[in-house]
């Protein structure tokens, strides 16, 4: 301590002689000063510091010359040449000392300077100068004339202070300066301050005293000095060095070219103007950093390092940003880059100056290349950046390693492996974050890059606050589009290498322009989430389509978002999950500054690589994803799903596609986001290499429903009504868009939901790989049956086929069980709406804008017009419909499945376990009180569908196969696969169940047919096509009762036949009409089918059901037995029976009779079939016996009738 305050006393003494002259010899010199007398009259009395000794000065500034000064910021020139000052030390032997021989007296020649002469008592002021007194009087203020430095300060803190100074005292000022540096006294001071410095700092130890080097030597490494009293010292005459670039320690040697080809002053003295001001030298150079050569380039940012500490230091900045640290920074303390801080903070203000702004954009140009340059920020992290090895092998002089990029981004990296950052350091380094989005300028990168497409695209970077970045970022996402400029490769890199540099994606508050944008609906829709890790970005994507979401967010919002996915690193929850899986899996670097410069489009690969393996190797646990990076993985593509240009291989592969087809002028029909829908749309049309990864998208949109945007954005309310079990029970995507296919047309379904859900259905046609489900089960198959069939159509049609036909010809399934069953959820969707069957449609088109225009396509409207108008049809489609139909039966009915849903539960859930004949088994239920009538009416027109070909009813069809065989084999002979047979087999089997020649199941069938027939007309179709004109002539009251006119579709029947009723009274007035014959045929069979069986007469059965039970209850109904037992009561007990039951069946006995006649029999066959059905059928076979057995009686009692012939003689 006692040392130290020696040293103190020291250095203070030195300062107040600073420059010692001899008093006595001044005062008689310059006894005739007016100047001085001013400061006699004034009772100024003369300073104490700066002694300067008499003496002569023997040695020479070598470089400088006599000639004015130069008023345009060049270096400051000598009128004559320097003298040299002598002078000694209190209290040492004399030494050199360069002086203005008009100060002071000669120095002793004869010693050489080895001994100089004892100084005098008087000192030697600035403001007692017949150079520069007047200047000093008129600008500084009397205080400050006592002190040198605080001259010397005043001279220099105001630019137009130093204007206003006149050449002679800006030349003996700038002397006096370059004196200080090299008075060996200031040295052999700096040598009692510093000494322990210099024995520390061998660069600057071994300096030889008096070449005015010491002290720029340690100025230089003031970083190392640790001493205060030595800084504070050091930190006196940095002032006074780094206002001339000379001065400064080798930088005239290392930079001497670039100051000439830059223009930044010159190195000779060829004028005295402006002799203080060439700091502004080390300004021009500054702006000119990026261009520099490597050496003077580190010795301009060793002078920004040196100047980081005090703002006073970098003159320049100093003068212009004078007034505005008064407005801004009044209260900030100088020191440790305080004011720079400050004034960095307030560069956008309104109020802040242009010039002073341009400085300070200077200034963080060159903490772009040293972070050093930044004293807050270097400070703060100074030990994180040493623990972390943030300057190559330790060496703190390292460009490359020194650069503000480099430094950042090598922290950041730390804090993501959870390294212990100090908070002090993490708060510059937002900080500093911040500010390299609020300005392009001193991203030297940006600059260089991208200064073409801000001049021509962004208003030349005259807008502040980040705009001019955001400018530039909304034109690298819009460079998909054909009227958008294109954005240089280069200026795209500059313009990711910011984003990573800042970070934003981690933060969103490290982009003002962001933040300010988006903070209103981060209130309301983000307001419990935290900023930081990237949360609040997320949030604001995951509301992208929200209705509190706002244009100019959106907009800020994509532009941030389309760097961010092109670079996995970038999203911080993304990188900090998944970054082990991508190092392992796909490559990627192993810690988050790494970057391969061999491959510069990994980043972009890595998350299309990461999403293949958790597809494709779920179950692989050593090449599957962790379930934690799964879950940000389907983040990141959900998002992706949004935008199209998030997407970077859609861009890369499909921006011609995106012109053509999806650009402002071309795509009307599609909102903003739905380009990917657009491409969608237009699949067939694109490019090979746009198709293949639209294909990708489309069939990973399938496999997880949230990357489906245009359903997730309508459907998450609907999922959770209609399919809550499934989310329950954790089911994946394709279970939960089945379940929303199935709940389509519920009433309550949201229609925004219902298109979203359809759309997914439409596009998935284009290619059966587009339903995972679908193509998972049934891949085997369709590379073994369906070879060749791409469309998702085709597939289902040719497995459809196979299916078919087993089913058929009763042979053993060749199409899996499990593709089957995905195969009718395949048949199912494509019977919903007609647009999901492109084949029919197209089969059909001609009918859609005819037969059924104006009939809505979607719940399968459209498909059951054309089903139901079969006789409207043309070839073409009628053949299509058929083979519709017989897909309905044989593997699923859409609109069955809907309107009869709730029956089906009921009646036939084992039926549905079973995969058996639904249809069958609601025919069975139908006639049930409990059943659902509307379920009832479309059973009915199945029914009537199914009547119009065997082939439409596989119970039939297996129950009477051998019949059909038997007795109806020339109609099966000449049947096609693809034509109805409109009832002809069906009506075959009929004439056989009338005469009883039918197997026993083949008989009950027929039975049911029959009888249902006898409730609906249209259920006999033979019997429907022969009587049409009749019917709407004759029945046209029943007809319309049971008929919807409109489109001929049964909607109703009341339970009594009523059509059937009208055309059996009608019979004989039919018969003798005009074409009424093939009708009153028709009408004939059914009476005569109803004369087999009471049970197969509905209205009779009902009628009778008393007398039934009264009077037949034991005989077995069948073949007749009970119509008989009728016929008898009727013949023998008529009042015994019921008046409904004797009244309907007289009128019964007597169409039975007449039937008879309208049709005769044409042959033995039809003689027998009317004798087996009439009810005398006995009567009329005892007869038949009784006459045959008299003729057989007659000729054995009555002998020959013939008269016996003669015979041969000779027998």
């Amino acid at each position: 301590m006692a040392a130290c305050s020696r040293r103190v006393l020291l250095f203070s003494v030195i300062l107040s002689f600073c420059v010692i002259n001899g008093e006595e010899a001044y005062v008689k010199k310059n006894a005739g000063d007016k100047t001085l007398e001013r400061f006699k009259r004034r009772n100024l009395e003369p300073g104490q510091n700066n002694v300067i000794p008499a003496g002569d000065a023997g040695q020479r500034f070598p470089y400088v010359k006599a000639g004015d000064g130069d008023p345009q910021n060049h270096i400051p020139i000598v009128k004559e040449k320097l003298k040299q000052l002598g002078g000694q030390r209190p209290g040492m032997k004399s030494m050199l000392l360069q002086q203005n021989p008009q100060l002071g007296a000669q120095m002793d020649q004869n010693n050489n300077g080895k001994n100089p002469a004892r100084p005098l008592k008087k000192a030697f002021k600035l403001a007692e100068t017949t150079e520069c007194a007047e200047d000093i009087i008129t600008h500084c203020s009397r205080k400050s004339m006592k002190n040198n430095f605080a001259v010397l300060d005043c001279l220099q803190r105001d630019p137009k202070v130093a204007e206003d100074i006149s050449p002679k005292c800006q030349n003996f000022v700038w002397q006096y300066k370059m004196n200080l540096t090299k008075d060996d006294r200031f040295e052999y001071a700096a040598d009692e301050v510093c000494v322990k410095e210099l024995k520390n700092i061998p660069e600057c130890g071994k300096l030889q005293k008096g070449g005015g080097q010491i002290i720029p030597c340690l100025v230089e490494n003031i970083e190392n000095i640790t001493d205060n009293n030595c800084r504070t010292y050091l930190n006196k005459m940095a002032r006074i060095v780094f206002s001339d670039f000379r001065m400064v320690y080798g930088f005239v040697d290392e930079c001497s070219s670039d100051i000439q080809a830059h223009q930044c002053g010159r190195l000779q003295f060829e004028d005295s103007k402006a002799v203080h001001s060439q700091g502004r030298t080390l300004h021009c150079l500054a702006k000119k950093i990026s261009q520099l050569n490597p050496v003077c380039k580190k010795q301009l940012l060793r002078i920004a390092e040196l100047q980081a500490d005090d703002y006073h230091l970098d003159r320049p900045l100093f003068y212009a940003c004078r007034l505005d640290r008064e407005r801004f920074c009044e209260s900030i303390v100088a020191g440790q880059g305080r004011v720079y801080e400050c004034l960095f903070k307030h560069k956008f203000d309104a109020d802040m100056s242009d010039e002073c702004r341009d400085k300070l954009t200077v200034r963080q140009r060159l903490i772009a290349e040293d972070v050093k340059v930044e004293k807050s920020f270097f400070g703060a992290c100074r030990l994180d950046i040493k623990e972390n090895g943030c300057f190559s092998a330790g060496n703190n002089n390292n460009d490359d390693d020194a650069r503000r990029a480099s430094v950042l981004l090598c922290l950041e990296n730390a804090h993501k492996r959870d390294t212990v950052i100090t908070p002090e350091c993490l708060a510059e380094m937002m900080d500093l974050r911040k500010t390299l989005m609020a300005d392009f300028k001193i991203n030297p990168e940006i600059v260089a890059s991208c200064g073409a497409e801000i001049n021509t695209m962004c208003e030349g970077g005259l807008t502040r606050g980040g705009k001019t970045i955001h400018c530039l970022m909304e034109h690298a996402r819009n460079q998909h589009k054909k009227a958008s400029p294109q954005l240089s490769p280069p200026c795209v890199r500059a313009l990711e290498s910011l984003v990573r540099e800042a970070d934003v994606g981690s933060d969103f508050r490290m982009d003002r322009n962001l933040q300010k944008a988006c903070q209103e609906v981060v209130n309301i829709v983000c307001k419990d989430i935290h900023p930081g890790d990237a949360e609040v970005i997320n949030c604001l994507m995951d509301h992208l389509d929200s209705e509190y979401m706002t244009d100019l967010c959106e907009e800020k919002l994509m532009q941030i978002q389309y760097f961010i996915v092109r670079d996995f690193r970038l999203d911080a929850t993304l990188y900090k999950h998944c970054h082990q899986d991508a190092f392992k899996l796909c490559h990627a670097p192993k810690t988050w500054i790494e970057q391969d410069s061999t491959n510069v489009e990994l980043g972009p690969m890595v998350l299309p690589c990461l999403f293949r393996y958790m597809k494709d190797h779920d179950t692989d646990p050593e090449l599957q994803v962790t379930r934690a990076c799964k879950h940000e993985i389907l983040r990141v593509m959900r998002r992706r799903s949004k935008r199209v240009e998030l997407d970077t291989e859609i861009e890369r592969k499909c921006v011609n596609d995106l012109g053509r087809f999806c650009s402002d002028g071309q795509s009307d029909n599609y909102e903003k986001g739905e380009e990917l829908s657009c491409l969608q749309d237009n699949y067939d049309d694109l490019e090979d290499d746009c198709q293949e990864i639209i294909g990708n998208i489309t069939e990973s949109q399938d496999t997880y429903l949230e990357l489906d945007n245009l359903v997730m954005k309508s459907c998450m309310p609907m999922i959770k009504k209609f399919c809550r079990e499934e989310m329950e029970e954790d089911a994946d995507a394709e279970e939960v868009m089945d379940c929303l296919i199935e709940n389509k047309h519920d009433p309550s379904m949201d229609e925004r939901c219902a298109a979203g859900v359809e759309h997914h259905q439409i596009i998935s046609l284009q290619d059966f790989r587009f339903s995972h489900k679908f193509k998972e089960a049934c891949k085997e198959n369709v590379m073994m049956y369906c070879k060749g069939k791409k469309s998702k159509y085709d597939v289902v049609a040719c497995l459809s086929e196979h299916v078919r036909n087993d089913t058929v010809i009763e042979m053993k399934h060749r199409i899996s069980k499990v593709c089957r069953k995905q195969l009718r959820f395949e048949v199912l969707q494509r019977g919903e709406k007609i647009d999901l069957d492109p084949e029919l449609k197209k089969a059909c088109k001609k009918e859609l804008d005819t037969v059924c225009s104006g009939v809505e396509h979607g719940n399968a409207k459209a498909i059951e017009c054309l089903k139901q108008h079969p006789k409207r049809l043309g070839d073409k489609c009628s053949k299509m419909i058929f083979v519709r139909e017989k897909d309905d039966v044989y593997i699923g009915d859409f609109k069955l499945k809907q309107a009869c849903a709730g029956m089906i539960k009921t009646y036939c859930k084992t039926v549905v376990q079973a995969n058996g004949d639904v249809m069958h088994c609601l025919q069975k239920h139908k006639d049930e009180t409990e059943f659902d009538r509307k379920c009832r009416t479309f059973v009915i027109k199945r029914q009537v569908i199914q009547n119009q070909d065997y082939r439409l009813n596989p119970s039939l069809k297996k129950s009477c196969k051998m019949d059909i065989v038997k007795f109806c084999n020339d109609l099966v002979r000449t049947e096609k696969n693809d034509v109805e047979l409109e009832g002809k087999v069906i009506n075959c089997l009929k004439k056989q169940f009338a005469v009883n020649r039918l197997s026993r199941d083949c008989n009950a069938e027929i039975r049911d047919v029959i009888k249902d027939a006898a409730l609906n007309y249209l259920e006999d179709p033979v019997l429907s096509k022969a009587c049409e004109t009749v019917i709407a002539t004759v029945c046209a009251d029943e007809h319309n009762k049971a008929m919807q006119s409109e489109n001929r579709v049964v909607v109703t029947e009341d339970g009594k036949g009523a059509v059937i009723e009208c055309l059996k009274k009608n019979i004989k007035s039919i018969r003798n009409g005009k074409n009424g014959l093939s009708c009153a045929k028709e009408i004939a069979r059914t009476i005569q089918e109803a004369h087999i069986d009471v049970g197969v007469d509905p209205l009779l059965h009902t009628a009778c059901q008393q007398d039934l039970s009264k009077h037949c209850g034991h005989i077995n109904p069948g073949n007749g037995r009970q119509m008989n037992c009728l016929l008898i009561e009727l013949e023998d007990r008529p009042d015994g029976m019921s008046t409904d039951c004797r009244n309907l069946l007289s009128k019964r006995k007597d169409l039975w009779e007449f039937s008879v006649r309208v049709a005769p029999p044409e042959g033995f066959g039809e003689i027998y079939e009317q004798i087996s059905i009439s009810p005398a059928k006995n009567y009329i076979l005892s007869i038949m016996i009784v006459v045959l057995g008299m003729i057989f009686l007659v000729g054995i009692t009555c002998g020959r009738v013939t008269k016996r012939a003669k015979g041969d003689k000779r027998k």
